[in-house]
């Protein structure tokens, strides 16, 4: 198949002008087309197709809304912050095996980065707990969790 591309100018051409006011295509079968217009063909078909594309657009925003809703309120709800984190994390992991269908090498990627970055936190929180222990402990007389439990004397 091939392609011709003929550009006809209109108006004055002795003009010094370089615009171009009417530019006209026409295309190997002859039929003339204006680039700069619209070629969008409404017809209901389309019409139809595009009501439908927006429907789904919309109940899509609406569900997905929903369900932000319904999981990051489980903690709230059941008064209970582990049941939040265990909901948190299917999140997490349905939403890594969704990107590993479609691209497993950034799905790998993220994975290592999101596990990297939770070890990371984890580890900062669990020494400023052991730091706020300690203390805790030296207020109450005692220098270790072992000699408040009696284990050391």
């Amino acid at each position: 198949m091939s392609v011709i591309i003929k550009i006809e100018l209109h108006g004055n051409t002795s003009s010094t002008s370089n615009s171009f006011s009417d530019p006209t295509l026409v295309n190997s079968g002859g039929v003339n087309y204006n680039p700069l217009e619209s070629r969008e063909v409404k017809t209901p078909t389309t019409m139809m197709n595009k009501a439908k594309v927006a429907a789904i657009s919309a109940a899509t925003m609406a569900g997905r809304q929903a369900i932000n809703y319904a999981t990051s309120n489980v903690g709230k709800w059941t008064g209970n912050s582990h049941n939040q984190t265990i909901v948190n994390n299917i999140g997490q992991m349905v939403g890594f095996g969704a990107l590993a269908y479609a691209n497993p090498i950034v799905a790998g990627v993220t994975a290592a980065m999101t596990i990297g970055t939770t070890v990371a936190d984890n580890f900062y929180e669990q020494s400023w707990d052991r730091a706020r222990s300690t203390k805790a402990y030296q207020r109450a007389g005692y220098s270790s969790y072992e000699e408040l439990k009696g284990e050391k004397k």
